[in-house]
């Protein structure tokens, strides 16, 4: 006497099927989510290591300039180079981030007042 064992084997995979469906396509979102977490960390160090070299961008056109930021026109033109330098090097990332022109000058600022106020003999007055 046999035992035919199909109809049983193909309820189970009946039943296992969505199962196995829903832990893949959880799994696959977890994924996408912590990729795109990853990559928005990534993208933000790499803006802000650009609003550094960009503050030291401006920083070297006050030296150049042997201005300081009392000097608003010299100071403006100063942080628009440094703004514009992350601008140009990142366009695609600032984007994806949402980052507005504004930002990248605040942060320019934020930076080029952190090197002032390192080297207040050089620049600063």
């Amino acid at each position: 006497m046999t035992i035919d064992l199909a109809p049983v084997v193909q309820a189970l995979l009946a039943l296992a099927l969505p199962a196995l469906t829903a832990v893949a396509g959880t799994l696959a979102a977890y994924a996408v989510k912590r990729f795109r977490l990853q990559n928005s960390a990534l993208l933000s160090a790499q803006i802000a290591a650009a609003a550094r070299r960009g503050a030291g961008l401006a920083f070297q056109f006050l030296a150049a300039n042997a201005a300081t930021m009392d000097h608003v026109a010299i100071g403006n033109v100063a942080i628009a180079q440094g703004a514009n330098y992350v601008a140009a090097a990142f366009p695609e990332a600032l984007a994806a981030l949402g980052v507005t022109p504004e930002h990248v000058s605040a942060m320019v600022q934020a930076e080029l007042g952190r090197l002032l106020a390192a080297q207040p003999a050089k620049v600063a007055a």
